[in-house]
Parts: C-alpha cells; structure tokens; sequence
C-alpha cells in the first residue's frame, strides 16, 4: 500500500457520513440544520445517510426537502442501504468504503443523526482542518447521565489498563479524502473507527466540543451497548492487551513462586510456622501459580492463533453488504 496523501485542493466538497436506524425524523433536521447553518455557507456538503437495516425505509422526498429551505450547504442527499443490520460502526466503515470509489471529495465528515454530535461544531473541526490531518473532536463536556458517565470512565479505564493508550474522541471527525485508503484497508476500522484512527497512526489534531442534546428520544446507548461498544475498541488492540496480559500472568506467576519459596523457607529454617500451615499455604500457592501460569499459556496461544488468522479488510467485504446506493435529490456526487 502506498502512504495515504492527503488532499490539500479541490472541488471543495465534503462528504457527511451518519449511520442511521429508524430515526429518519432526526436525520431531517439535522439536514435542515446543517443546510442553514452561516458558518458553512458557500461550502458544498454531500450527505450519505447508512441505512443500517431500518424499517420502514426512509421518505426520500422528506430528505430531499431538507436541504431545500436553507442557505444551500448541502447540494446532495444519498442513501446507502445496507443488505443486514451491521451495527454503527460497521456501517461508518461500509460507507467510508463506498465514498473512496468517489474521489470528488476533498474530505469526509463522520457524525451522528441523532443531534448530540452538534452542527455547530462541523464549523470548528473545518477551521482546523489543513488537508494534512484528521481532525477529531474531544469532548471537553458531556451531558448524559450519571450511570453512564461512571460506565463511560470504566471503559476508558479499561482501555488505558489493556492497550496502554488513552481515547478521548468518538466517530465524530473529519478525515482528508486521501486518508481513506488506509483506514478501508485497515481490518481495525470494521469493530471500531475511533480506535482504528488510534492505531493507523495517522497525523490528527483535536478540537474541544461539547455534547448536544438528543433531537428527539432516548439514547440506545445502554450498559450492554456500552460494554459492546468498548470491546470492540479493546480489540483493535487485542495483539497488544494479549501480550500485556501474557506478562501480567507470568509476572504474578513469579510473585506466587517467590510467596511459595518464602513460606518453605519459614518451615524448614524457622520455628515461626504454625503446624499445618505451611502445608495449607504451600498447596494453595502451588495451585495458584498452575492457575497463572495455565492462564499465561492460553493467552499466549491464542495470541499466536490471532496472529495466523485471516483479517476482514472492509476495502474487500463491505462491497457484498451494500445493497443499493439511493440518490435521494437526484444531485450529481461530484466526479
């Protein structure tokens, strides 16, 4: 693979990639609101909405309309229909395989519908961007409530603890079209886009944003969503949280070798064992330290079955899920 260049002239159009399920009404208006917003006049905003499985469909005139009352920032409106329900992040990364078979686009936007990643903020990530860089928006304020917020820390906790690296961004950003390459054909982006962006190594600059309240409805980010969610991030990482895990067992295998050397140096060179307990406290170490270094082994064997087995490259098996592309406005994409 060559190295990804991005794009620092062109057409000037951008692409708005939102995965949607059901929730047509909300993707309305943040067309409309996308459409009349001042600080994006004079841009031109294609909008690919993921119909990731919805029923019913999508009213195609509704969306159309959308974008027809305002200052005229969004001059298309496309609907990719997906065969299944792939989840959100899968259906981010089959659209952003669609949108590199259009190379009209200077950059992609990846936003949610549903209002909380806001409108507002599309303004502030383009005035960072240069063309060179993704341009990520950190949230700096968050307005769920407090189970999840506790949730939300545990995750990252535990991304920090697995992977050894921090994550504070979500899909929300905006990627130079010359950067799509390398994240279609990277298989970390079909379970999670923000951890793939981590791993790609590409450059990225970061933008503090806030977020926004739901259009309409409640968030179907529940624990169990949650949990989905942030495992599939850690396994963009699962070579390296088996390896640190490979280390932590072997590491408290040694330190449960040395607690049973300890205590068979208190039985034979002490009168301080009490009778019976070093026996009790030897067996039980030594079946710990089988335990961690059972443990260790497992891991270490299925690091080496990770690493020989195939990968699913999103560039190779989005295309079979992609049922139609809709031109919901018939506009042009730009070519």
């Amino acid at each position: 693979m060559t190295e990804p260049q991005a794009m620092t002239a062109g057409t000037g159009a951008i692409a708005v990639v939102t995965p949607v399920l059901n929730d047509w009404a909300a993707l309305e208006r943040l067309i409309a609101e996308l459409d009349r917003l001042p600080a994006l006049a004079g841009r031109r905003l294609v909008i690919f909405a993921v119909d990731d499985g919805s029923y019913p469909p999508p009213n195609l005139e509704a969306l159309a309309s959308a974008a027809s009352a305002g200052l005229g920032a969004v001059t298309g409106v496309k609907v990719i229909q997906l065969s299944a329900n792939l989840g959100h992040q899968r259906a981010i990364a089959a659209a952003l395989v669609e949108l590199s078979d259009h190379p009209g686009f200077d950059s992609v936007l990846v936003m949610d519908a549903d209002g909380e990643d806001r409108p507002e903020d599309v303004a502030a990530l383009l005035a960072a961007a240069d063309g060179q860089a993704i341009v990520l928006a950190l949230r700096s304020r968050r307005s769920e409530g407090f189970g999840f917020r506790v949730g939300y820390g545990v995750y990252r906790v535990l991304f920090r603890s697995l992977t050894g690296n921090s994550i504070q961004f979500g899909n929300f950003c905006l990627i130079p079209f010359g950067f799509l390459e390398a994240l279609t054909h990277s298989p970390a982006t079909w379970n999670n886009l923000a951890a793939a962006i981590m791993r790609s190594r590409l450059p990225t600059v970061s933008v503090p944003t806030a977020r926004g309240a739901r259009y309409a409805g409640r968030s179907r980010m529940n624990f169990s969503a949650l949990a989905v969610h942030g495992l599939s991030a850690i396994s963009v990482y699962i070579d390296v949280m088996l390896v640190r895990i490979i280390g932590a067992a072997f590491a408290a295998s040694a330190l449960v070798f040395g607690a049973l050397v300890v205590v068979v140096c208190l039985k034979l060179f002490t009168r301080l064992a009490v009778p019976g307990w070093a026996s009790f406290m030897g067996v039980s170490l030594l079946v710990l330290l089988f335990q961690t270094l059972m443990f260790a082994s497992i891991a270490l064997f299925q690091f080496l079955s990770f690493r020989s087995m195939p990968t699913v490259v999103p560039a190779t098996h989005a295309p079979q899920l992609i049922a139609r592309v809709i031109d919901a406005d018939r506009a042009t994409i730009p070519t």
